[in-house]
């Protein structure tokens, strides 16, 4: 049964250093919720401080309706799986998967079908009996999974899970974390300081800088809806211009405006809002041309905007560097920031 949890006016200080400061957030009951942030952000303390690892230096945490906030891990439910798989080297997959179990004292029997059932939920039952040496980093991971889950926790907890992993692999288990989640209903949260992660596997994603949240939402909302220059720097790509330039080309009287590469529309045809400029690179990046565009001005200086073209139009158009070029910049895909 999956719970909901809540962290109120959270802080944490270690010596001098404010690792977490007046941290409020709310988790429903079976919601996947990313942690999301640079290094040494407060990512993984906050995720500590859940798991009853540390304790807050002041604030409280609910899990459901009962204050957890100075008792032990063992005392909260949850599994938790890290970046390190930290399985037991001596024994089996299934013996790494059963040992929370048997130290509950479960029946042998009740043991095997558990186990058995998370081995098939991983798609693992052909390698329950190997070493973890005789196994791929992947096929540990799943396992570490397994384990977190076989004592069926209220929540689960995941630390920069699948970061050790090469890109194939990682794509694979985060499907499989996701179809799993979904599956068992289970209230998640993972640390991550990888955006694509948090933008394909949450239904939350809390993006953290400096202790403080910076903001909370769908991915939808955080990618198209940054509430601030952070938050948008630091979800996907976008071009940042200042006032004066923003003003100038009529876009806002912000102090600071943006917008995504893959809103900008090039073309070689001139129109009334268009803006004129000239093609310094063009890099290859699979799907789609990275274009780099320089628009001069003599009154506020030039301004380059990188622009991102679908690579069938940009094999169409045939766009070469030094070409001149004109640039739309939809008002309705601006960023206004105060």
């Amino acid at each position: 049964m999956s719970v909901s949890l809540k962290v109120s006016d959270v802080s944490k200080v270690f010596e001098k250093n404010v690792a977490l400061n007046n941290v409020n957030l709310e988790i429903q009951a079976g919601e996947f919720v990313c942690l999301l942030g640079p290094s040494g952000c407060g990512k993984s303390t906050l995720l500590r401080l859940i798991a009853g690892l540390d304790r807050p230096t002041s604030g409280q945490i609910y899990i459901g309706n009962r204050e957890v906030t100075n008792l032990p891990p063992s005392r909260r439910n949850f599994g938790i799986m890290f970046q390190s798989y930290a399985l037991f080297p001596n024994l089996t997959a299934y013996e790494n998967v059963a040992y929370g179990l048997r130290n509950k004292r479960m029946k042998k029997s009740d043991i095997d079908a558990r186990v058995n059932r998370l081995f098939d939920m991983i798609r693992l039952s052909h390698a329950k009996n190997r070493l973890p040496a005789q196994m791929s980093g992947g096929e540990q991971q799943r396992v570490a999974l397994a384990r977190a889950l076989a004592t069926e926790p209220d929540f689960l907890l995941l630390d920069e899970p699948l970061s050790a992993l090469d890109a194939k692999v990682r794509l694979s288990l985060r499907k499989e974390i996701c179809n799993i989640q979904k599956e068992m209903k289970l209230t998640t949260i993972m640390v991550t300081h990888d955006q694509d992660e948090a933008l394909t596997m949450a239904d939350r994603i809390v993006v953290m800088n400096k202790s403080v949240l910076m903001q909370s939402g769908t991915p939808e909302e955080i990618y198209e809806h940054p509430e601030n220059p952070f938050v948008a720097d630091f979800i996907g790509s976008i071009n940042f211009i200042d006032a004066e330039k923003s003003k100038t080309y009529g876009l806002s009287d912000k102090r600071q405006t943006a917008i995504r590469p893959e809103k900008i529309v090039l073309s070689r045809k001139e129109s009334g809002s268009n803006l004129r400029g000239e093609i310094t690179d063009i890099e290859f990046r699979g799907f789609y041309d990275r274009v780099t565009v320089v628009i001069a001005n003599c009154l506020c200086g030039d301004m380059t905007l990188a622009v991102d073209v679908p690579f069938q139009t940009a094999k169409y158009m045939d766009f070469h560097v030094h070409e001149s070029v004109y640039v739309n910049l939809p008002k309705e895909e601006v960023l206004a920031f105060e």
